[in-house]
């Protein structure tokens, strides 16, 4: 079993996807209110931490993975795109955590933005500086129809590991070979959608992947 830290956790999707497959989550990082209620309803026995920047890694537990889908606001083409000028990027403060952890895995989800931000500056200085620190990676770009979701939702992942390892010798490229929804079920959703001034969050729930009612704190597993 490996566990990991979930740094900017949000509410949980990387969580819930880790646990799946027998990770154990020992510990989170999340910043926002609305989030943090709906993860302590969710891991009430989980240790958490609010803001990363004052996040110390000789607070945090042991884990063996670091993983986090760090904001990407500063990246998004429906944004300024100001990358690693804007106050909100924080891979910084995740690589910080990165060296002084030494996890054997980090995992880093993003939008597709990431990888042209800064004229592809930003994800350059991001493999620069985890090969400095002796972390070979690699990046996939997955979207959600790959694995049965009705939208696109296309994300990079990046996952790092120390120099010279592998990943049990499979490449993640694999991963790309995934299911493909249908294109009609594509479809049908956009239509949904644009009949929709205010989605529902019941309807947010449903397309991301989570169970129902995930969003009411009040609501117990």
């Amino acid at each position: 079993m490996l566990d990991f830290i979930s740094v900017c956790a949000g509410i949980g999707g990387i969580d819930l996807g880790f646990e799946s497959v027998g990770m154990r989550c020992v510990a989170q990082i999340e910043i926002d209110d609305y989030a943090t209620k709906i993860l302590e309803a969710r891991w009430p026995n989980i240790p958490r931490f609010r803001d990363i920047r004052r996040t110390s890694a000789r607070t945090l537990p042991s884990a063996q993975v670091l993983a986090g889908g760090i904001p990407c606001q500063p990246h998004s083409v429906s944004g300024k795109r100001q990358g690693m000028h804007d106050e909100r990027d924080l891979w910084p403060e995740f690589f910080r955590l990165l060296v002084n952890t030494q996890p054997r895995y980090a995992v880093i989800e993003n939008v597709v933005g990431i990888t042209t931000s800064n004229n592809g500056e930003h994800f350059g200085r991001i493999l620069k500086e985890m090969a400095a620190a002796g972390y070979d990676a690699e990046w996939v770009r997955l979207r959600a129809s790959q694995i049965g979701a009705r939208h696109r939702r296309e994300r990079v992942w990046i996952v790092a590991y120390p120099t010279g390892d592998k990943l049990q010798g499979r490449s993640l490229r694999a991963a790309q070979r995934g299911q493909n929804t249908r294109k009609n079920n594509y479809q049908d959703y956009c239509s949904l959608v644009l009949k929709m001034r205010y989605p529902l969050p019941e309807f947010s729930e449903a397309i991301m992947g989570f169970q129902h009612g995930w969003t009411h704190p009040e609501i117990k597993q």
